[in-house]
């Protein structure tokens, strides 16, 4: 039974997501930031391993293999969440993380968040286990061998995109289709499950076990009833606000935010969706959205200014 990987870029590899994990937990720093960050440097170490010393997957002993885990690579349910199968795989969800990724942090706190990510890369872990030991006989659908390797955070972005689309379903968030679409988050999401419904009967190497195990641990999580509003923030910058209330009915919804008592977070959000949809980022003009209980530029300007500021 290993105890460590025994190539020497694994071990680097795996001591990079250790201090990446000690990070999330004892840093406060932002995790959707801190994990897009770690990942970037993973795949980085991946090339190097591929361009370089020529092995066909980087660090290959961090990939999760049912045969593997078995045998006790006890490491891999979590390093091969920080791997990915190419520049495409790397790049798709990092879109994600770094779009829903921040929002949903600011929304359910940090340590809902992570508790969130985590989820969602285990089930997912546990899902192409499982399924590779399971004789189902013929089947239409692709399923993992005992000997196919899983890499990439799919299953982690999953989880976060379902939590946030049941959180907060109108808030929209970018699709990309030839060109980016916003739309509401929750139809972001079905168009990902309807894609994954897809793979699931093509000979492909996407694993859409990971991301049904990711869909259901970030539904199963964002469902339960516990404020979680409470751990993120608990109360509206009506002053920050202000500046950009032009229109007269996010100067209404800005009255009826300050007649709101800081425990009606739900009641909070209400008025700040109406305020959001009438106000505009003071730099590239856009609608703003709401963010948790504030509100954000979809196009991550700062949509701050000074009182008396004419924005140019």
């Amino acid at each position: 039974m290993p105890l460590l990987p025994a190539d020497p870029f694994s071990l680097i590899g795996l001591a990079l997501v250790a201090v990446t994990v000690a990070m999330l937990v004892a840093s406060d720093w932002p995790k959707a930031y801190l994990l897009g960050a770690s990942t970037i440097v993973l795949f980085a170490l991946q090339f190097f391993d591929q361009a370089i010393l020529g092995n066909p997957l980087g660090l290959r002993e961090l990939a999760l293999t049912p045969s593997g885990f078995l045998a006790g690579e006890w490491w891999t349910p979590i390093s091969y969440a920080f791997l990915h199968g190419g520049l495409m795989h790397i790049i798709g969800n990092l879109f994600i993380l770094l779009t829903a990724g921040p929002a949903l942090e600011d929304s359910v706190g940090p340590t809902w968040f992570l508790g969130i990510y985590a989820a969602g890369a285990l089930v997912a872990a546990g899902a192409g286990v499982g399924l590779a030991y399971v004789d189902v006989g013929q089947t239409a659908v692709t399923l993992p061998s005992t000997l196919t390797p899983m890499v990439g955070s799919s299953g982690a972005i999953f989880a976060v995109l379902t939590a946030f689309a049941v959180r907060h379903p109108r808030e929209k968030l970018p699709l990309p289709f030839y060109i980016i679409l916003w739309l509401p988050a929750m139809v972001v999401l079905l168009a990902f499950l309807a894609m994954n419904i897809g793979y699931m009967f093509l000979d492909t190497s996407v694993a859409w076990y990971g991301h049904f195990g990711g869909f259901l641990a970030g539904l199963a999580i964002a469902s339960l009833p516990i404020d979680f509003e409470t751990e993120a923030t608990d109360s509206v910058d009506l002053e920050g606000l202000a500046p950009l209330a032009e229109d007269p009915k996010a100067q209404q919804a800005l009255e009826r935010l300050r007649e709101v008592d800081e425990d009606q977070a739900d009641v909070a959000e209400v008025w700040l969706d109406e305020f959001a949809e009438n106000t505009q980022c003071p730099v590239c003009s856009k609608p703003l959205q709401r963010d948790g209980l504030d509100v954000r530029c979809p196009s991550s300007h700062d949509v701050r200014r000074p009182s008396g500021a004419d924005g140019s």
